[in-house]
């Protein structure tokens, strides 16, 4: 699991891992029914128009592997939600 620390680093990530998923959550950890789980190519998680990606509000956890972000949610008692536009 990545979590990226800048915009620059993120879209670099979403660039090389086009078959990867994103959890986009709050900064800080606050609101257990946030999370949301994304593919990495979702328009709403992937827009380089876009500013303050992981600098403002907001943290994004990156994986190939979708299955280690949902043990993340879990582990951590977070309700994972699912994009409704992307599906992943």
């Amino acid at each position: 699991m990545y979590q990226p620390l800048d915009d620059e680093s993120y879209h670099r990530w979403l660039d090389e891992k086009e078959t990867g998923f994103v959890i986009n959550s709050d900064k800080p950890l606050t609101n257990p029914d946030y999370p949301m789980l994304h593919k990495s190519t979702c328009g709403h998680i992937n827009d380089r128009n876009t500013p303050n990606y992981t600098s403002a509000n907001y943290m994004k956890l990156c994986s190939a592997d979708r299955q280690e972000l949902v043990n993340w949610a879990q582990k951590d008692k977070r309700r994972l939600k699912m994009c409704k536009n992307c599906a992943p």
